[in-house]
Order: structure tokens, then sequence, then C-alpha cells
């Protein structure tokens, strides 16, 4: 995994767990659709727990 890669999960953990309602607006904001769509790597961290996120 690449350095963009970290500071682009981190970046969205921080949104998503800091800012919840921020989040939910953008989730529900079509110009943040495609960003929106990358959620799945947070989720796939936390079933693989061998694994944990870089950060």
């Amino acid at each position: 995994m690449s350095g963009l890669d970290v500071i682009f999960i981190r970046k969205f953990s921080y949104t998503m767990y800091a800012k919840p309602a921020e989040f939910l607006m953008r989730a529900q904001n079509p110009k943040s659709r495609e960003a929106t769509q990358n959620i799945p790597i947070q989720s796939k961290f936390s079933e693989n727990r061998e694994d944990p996120p870089p950060f």
C-alpha cells in the first residue's frame, strides 16, 4: 500500500468517526458519490484482525 492510500484512508476515517454529520451530508451529495465509493476499504480492515490498518 502506497503512502497516498494511507493518507486517503486516514482522511476518510477522520471524516467518518470525528465528523459523522458532515460525512453523512457528503454521502448524500452527488458530487461526492465517487469519493464515498471507497469506504469498503475501511470495513475490510475491521474484518481482517491479523492485518490492522497502517495508522
